[in-house]
């Protein structure tokens, strides 16, 4: 009797600790979870303030930038209300950034375009640089060099626009590529009476042929250069050349502009007696040579059937 009470007792002790242990476990749980759920909370919070500290910082730039824009616009021609709301809903169509929009009609004043005619040449510009993955002010900028150097109107720039992204599309150019660099060839390009299809046309050709833009864009500077400045032996083909076509061309610069570059290369290609080697002397320049190479032969046919697809 004695032992059963012992042992009742005993049972009874380790009962209670049991007890006590699963109700310290249940206050440590809650515990912990309480912990936990303001950590959450607080968590939540933190991002939560710095998203908008972040986008309030984003705001601010942006208007800070937009401001820096319109401040450079408005020391050529003075934005009006109706532009900037011109602006917004460009922007709202295209996804194009205001700011970017507003460096653009920077680049369109001052090429000495404003007012109506300025937001013209934008609006084309704007869909150029959707369709020419490219922004809207390295757009803009590259449509005006073209619209200076042939002195076209403004409302020509739809056809200057087309035009580019046609070779955009056959060539192996990218329009980010072209800006800036088209530019060096326009000048020599349209003194030598070069329409806007031969020289797109023979761009991307030159791409097509393994050339970089850049490296087309110099060759073919070159090219024009040395028709506009023929070498002595230039001069002696030209003789030939005439015979060839029953003409009389009394310079290569009337030949080029009667006949087209491509044409008058395969016609020197053609009367060309010893190849490479009096092409080079013609040429004399690697630059000018290897571009000349490219669009002579197989490469001048397709070179002429580009120019077609770009006038077209």
């Amino acid at each position: 009797a004695i032992l059963r009470k012992q042992a009742s007792e005993s049972l009874a002790i380790e009962r209670d600790r049991y007890q006590q242990s699963v109700d310290l476990a249940t206050k440590l749980q809650e515990t912990l979870k309480s912990v936990f759920q303001r950590a959450v909370f607080y968590t939540a919070v933190y991002k939560g303030v710095s998203m908008v500290t972040g986008a309030f910082k984003d705001w601010i730039s942006i208007n800070t930038e937009l401001d820096f824009a319109l401040a450079k616009v408005n020391t050529i021609s003075e934005v009006t209300v109706t532009q900037f709301a011109k602006l917004q809903d460009m922007s709202l169509l295209s996804g194009k950034g205001i700011v970017d929009l507003a460096g653009a009609l920077y680049e369109i004043n001052s090429a000495n375009i404003k007012g109506a005619d300025a937001m013209r040449v934008l609006e084309v510009a704007n869909r150029a640089a959707v369709g020419g993955f490219v922004e809207a002010e390295d757009a803009a900028d590259t449509l005006v060099d073209v619209l200076n150097a042939y002195h076209l109107a403004t409302s020509q720039t739809e056809m200057v626009s087309d035009k580019l992204l046609k070779s955009v599309e056959i060539g192996k150019v990218k329009w980010e590529e072209m800006h800036g660099v088209l530019a060096r060839v326009l000048p020599v390009s349209y003194e030598l009476g070069i329409s806007l299809d031969e020289l797109f046309g023979t761009l991307s050709t030159l791409t097509l042929g393994g050339l970089k833009f850049n490296e087309a864009v110099v060759g073919l500077r070159q090219i024009f250069m040395k028709i506009l400045k023929p070498t002595d032996e230039m001069k002696k083909t030209l003789l030939a050349l005439n015979n060839e076509w029953k003409t009389n061309y009394d310079s290569m610069q009337k030949v080029v502009q009667s006949k087209g570059i491509v044409a008058t290369l395969q016609g020197l290609n053609k009367v060309i007696d010893e190849g490479d080697a009096e092409m080079a002397d013609m040429f004399n320049n690697v630059r000018a040579l290897t571009a000349a190479l490219n669009l002579m032969g197989d490469s001048g046919v397709k070179a002429e059937e580009i120019i077609g697809q770009i006038a077209n």
